[in-house]
């Protein structure tokens, strides 16, 4: 790889974009993005990006409020004005997001976590947000098989692990990848399962890496001898939750989809009667 990198390939415009749940891997992608040479990596913004948007268009009309009293000498329509003001506000606050993150400008890109996005805990922001902040950003998208990822999120939270807490994960689990998945149609959207990136990480993040237009670096393995967050304890340990089935409607064929579900047998989950996503524990 030739070492001297053009600041110009670096476009504050053109961020990768972890997306995803929580308890799914975005801090060791993260870190491994940041073991590169060639990229310039920040964690998580909690969403500070939109907010700034609807606070500037959506919800206050900041700028649109005054549009009709601007002086206008170029004769511009209000809708022409509208859209000149929409780039040139996404211009300035992907420069903010670039400076917040601390970017290093002489690497070939940058980016930074975006998770939870759609979960019912949060307020959920709308994509179109990011494509006017960012219209070509790339997005990795971390997914996890959704009853670990429940038992982890409720390991890491200690809290106190109810039958109605562990579907109330998985049913926040689904609501996020359903708005996450919707990335795909930007065709700058690349999948990831955390089971691979432990079980295979060389493979994984080298198609990670050629995702993002960046050739493989092996510093990148080094965080992999890490571990981040770890869960604090099992949950299920002495539980008896589960011998009643449940449902969360479109838990089944999430999980189908991404290819989870011998995995999700393996953990004593039976699925009963699958096209109504019922599940039980053994």
């Amino acid at each position: 790889m030739n070492d001297t990198i053009q600041p110009e390939k670096h476009s504050r415009q053109a961020p990768i974009i972890i997306i995803g749940a929580g308890r799914s891997g975005s801090t060791l992608l993260s870190a491994i993005f940041n073991t590169h040479p060639h990229i310039s990596f920040f964690g998580e913004t909690y969403f500070l990006a939109p907010f700034i948007w609807n606070r500037v268009f959506e919800k206050h009309g900041l700028i649109l409020s005054y549009l009709d009293a601007w002086r206008n000498p170029s004769n511009k329509t209000r809708d022409e004005l509208e859209t000149y003001e929409r780039n040139r506000i996404g211009k300035l606050i992907a420069q903010f997001m670039a400076d917040v993150a601390r970017t290093d400008p002489h690497t070939a890109c940058w980016g930074y976590k975006e998770i939870w996005n759609g979960s019912p805990q949060f307020e959920t922001f709308n994509w179109a947000i990011y494509d006017s902040i960012f219209p070509q950003a790339k997005y990795i998208h971390l997914v996890r098989n959704p009853f670990r990822y429940a038992i982890s999120t409720a390991g890491r939270d200690q809290e106190k692990f109810t039958r109605e807490l562990f579907i109330n994960q998985l049913f926040n689990w689904v609501k996020i990848h359903e708005h996450n998945s919707k990335r795909a149609e930007t065709e700058r959207y690349h999948l990831v399962r955390y089971e691979d990136l432990i079980a295979a990480p060389e493979e994984a993040v080298k198609k990670v890496l050629d995702f993002a237009g960046v050739e493989w670096d092996a510093k990148c393995l080094e965080s992999m001898k890490q571990r981040y967050v770890p869960s604090l304890r099992n949950p299920l340990d002495g539980k008896n939750f589960f011998t009643k089935p449940f449902k969360v409607k479109g838990l089944y064929q999430y999980a189908n989809d991404l290819g989870y579900l011998e995995d999700i047998r393996s953990m004593g989950i039976v699925l009963k009667n699958d096209r109504r996503n019922i599940f039980s524990w053994k």
